[in-house]
Parts: C-alpha cells; structure tokens; sequence
C-alpha cells in the first residue's frame, strides 16, 4: 500500500471563485483529493485559499504549484507548513 501524504497550500487569487475553480479542476486532474479547505478574503480584497491535498508521492506538489501558478486567475501559490 502506498505511502499518503498531505500537503498544505495557500492561494491567492482575485476572487475566491477562480481560486476554487482553479484548485478543483487541477486537483481533479492530477487524481488527487482536497482534504482541507479553507477562504477568507485578505485587507486587499484578494482570495486567499488554504488548503490540504493528500498526494501519493511528494514531487506531486511540485507539479500542483505548477499547474495552478499556469492558471492566469491565480496570483501566488506557495507551500505552507500547517494550516492557520
């Protein structure tokens, strides 16, 4: 059996649906699950997302950071440690 891991990122985005399109369409793609999630909106009226993938393999969050910074609607997309 393989080996899960979950790995916390955070998004931001000009609006929280385009944040969440973004992350569901590339997780989806990927075959991957959303654990955890979590939006606010920050003082600059951006979308922030925090969320929990669970990945297979490591370097998959690579590949995820990748593929959501490609999506012109996301401004930043960065690893974190734990979710706030």
């Amino acid at each position: 059996e393989k080996q899960l891991y979950n790995a916390n990122i955070i998004i931001r985005a000009a609006d929280q649906g385009a944040a969440l399109s973004a992350l569901s369409l590339v997780v989806s793609d990927m075959r991957l699950s959303i654990t955890a999630v979590n939006g606010r909106i920050d003082k600059n009226r951006d979308a922030v997302l925090e969320a929990s993938i669970r990945l297979t393999d490591v370097s998959e969050v690579d590949m995820l950071i990748k593929k959501l910074r490609a999506d012109k609607r996301i401004y930043d997309v960065n690893r974190i440690t734990t979710l706030s």
